[in-house]
This record gives C-alpha cells, sequence and structure tokens, in this order.
C-alpha cells in the first residue's frame, strides 16, 4: 500500500504541476487526492464525505489528464507527424508493454506519435513497425524503449520459431 500511495502522489503532483490553475478540469480534485493520500491511511477512512469510488475517480480524472498532457507533448515534439512514415499522427503509442509499465513509465521517452494504420500494426505485433519504432527511440538515445521493444520483438520471434517447429522448441 506505501507503494501505491508514493506513485499515486508522485503523479497527481505531475498533473498538478501542468495544471497549475485551479479552475482546470480535476485541480480540485487532484488536489484533494494529494491531501488524502499524503497519510497513509485507507482514503475512505481518512474523510467521512469521500467513498473509495470517489477517490479512484479522482485517480482516474488525475491519470487521463497526465496522459491528455504526454500525448499532447509527444505529438508537438514530433511536429504532428508519425515516426514511422511521416503522415499526420492522431494517436500516441505507447512504446511499454505489460502490467502497470504503462503508468509507471508514462513519459515523453515511452511515447511516439504514429498514425492510425502504423499505429493498429504497432499493437497487432508488426514487426516493420516494430523495427521502425524500435529504430526512432535508438535515435533519440529512449533506453527504456529501446528495452521494451526488443523485448517485445524478442517474443515474436519465439513465437513463430515455436510455430515453425510445429510448437516444440
Amino acid at each position: 500500500m506505501g507503494n501505491w500511495t508514493a506513485t499515486t502522489r508522485r503523479r497527481v503532483r505531475a498533473f498538478l504541476a501542468v495544471a497549475k490553475d485551479e479552475w482546470a478540469p480535476g485541480y480540485v480534485e487532484a488536489k484533494r487526492l494529494l491531501d488524502l493520500t499524503a497519510e497513509r491511511k485507507p482514503i475512505a477512512k481518512r474523510l467521512p464525505g469521500v467513498s473509495r469510488s470517489e477517490a479512484r475517480g479522482a485517480r482516474l480524472l488525475a491519470r487521463q489528464h497526465r496522459w491528455d498532457s504526454v500525448r499532447a507533448a509527444a505529438l508537438w515534439r514530433d511536429g504532428g507527424k508519425c515516426v514511422v512514415c511521416g503522415d499526420a499522427a492522431h494517436d500516441a503509442h505507447h512504446l511499454l508493454y505489460g502490467a502497470g509499465m504503462r503508468q509507471v513509465h508514462e513519459s515523453l521517452e515511452t511515447v511516439a506519435s504514429t498514425c492510425r494504420a502504423h499505429h493498429d500494426a504497432a499493437h497487432a505485433g508488426r514487426e516493420s513497425t516494430l523495427e521502425a519504432l524500435l529504430l526512432w527511440s535508438r535515435a533519440h538515445g529512449y533506453a527504456l524503449a529501446v528495452k521494451a521493444l526488443i523485448r517485445r520483438l524478442d517474443k515474436i520471434e519465439a513465437r513463430a520459431s515455436k510455430r515453425a517447429n510445429g510448437g516444440t522448441t
């Protein structure tokens, strides 16, 4: 539980640093959540008027605002163009995979701007797209993204090898 509250506090502080205005959507909820998670007692027991679902909603809202800011920054960084083909980018693709990896390491270094076609291809595990993202990540020095993409490509290769051998290793 201690690690969860530290992570939550870090994310909410990041959101508050971006929002800076108490009239920004989610600011009051995020500020209240930060106050609630500062102490290590369960949220529902801290304030009588806050239910667990309200506290969870505030956390989700803060996470969504964080993602919106990272996505917008990635699209701006890449000039609104897909890093794979150069077409207009409408999506920001997480380069990290796995349980909780995206939220823990969600930053500009772990997100790439992609067009819809390459975003779908990356999710489908198309090797050519993943290799292009790997080259892009290496060129920018994003070590965490490089490691994750290499791991994903290795898994795809192992799966293909297993299929070629008739299901045996």
